[in-house]
């Protein structure tokens, strides 16, 4: 059976279920922890479920008797298995990964290339100074002012 008819016919089931309840999307989604569009891909083959409880649970949901229950599952296995990549056979030997070229920056004027820059995080790392370390720096804390502030990216001295 080709992926594309596996995933097909399990959504088929799953439509069938659906239409049989009557309900819409949303309250069929409520009723089982998953959303409006979650559920519309199932329905749509547009995605298969990454475990069968969703779609055991909307059988159940739905009035399906054991044997409907058991076609569903055996079509989600196929359609989950034509989803995934096929495994490694067993004592084969990896494919040989291919070499990543470094993406390096423009060159600089004496005509050395600069590596790339780590991307930095948007959240300030915590301060490395204890308040009585800040008082120990010249410029830094007691009567006469001075500080530290996160600016630009840094920790940066003001005042005195």
């Amino acid at each position: 059976m080709p992926k594309d008819a596996a995933v097909e016919e399990f959504a088929r089931l799953v439509r069938t279920l659906k239409a049989r309840d009557g309900r819409s999307y949303e309250a069929l989604g409520r009723r089982l922890s998953v959303s409006a569009s979650t559920l519309h891909r199932y329905c749509s083959g547009a995605t298969v479920p990454e475990e069968f409880a969703v779609v055991d649970r909307l059988a159940l949901l739905c009035g399906a008797d054991e044997e409907e229950r058991r076609a569903l599952e055996a079509a989600w296995t196929r359609a989950d298995g034509a989803r995934r990549p096929p495994a490694p056979e067993p004592g084969a030997k990896p494919a040989p990964e291919p070499a990543r070229s470094r993406r390096l920056g423009p060159a600089r004027s004496r005509g050395r290339l600069r590596s790339p820059r780590r991307p930095r995080s948007r959240r300030p790392s915590p301060n490395p100074c204890t308040r009585a370390c800040r008082a120990s720096r010249p410029g830094g804390g007691g009567a006469g002012g001075g500080g530290w502030a996160w600016s630009a990216g840094r920790w940066r001295s003001w005042g005195r």
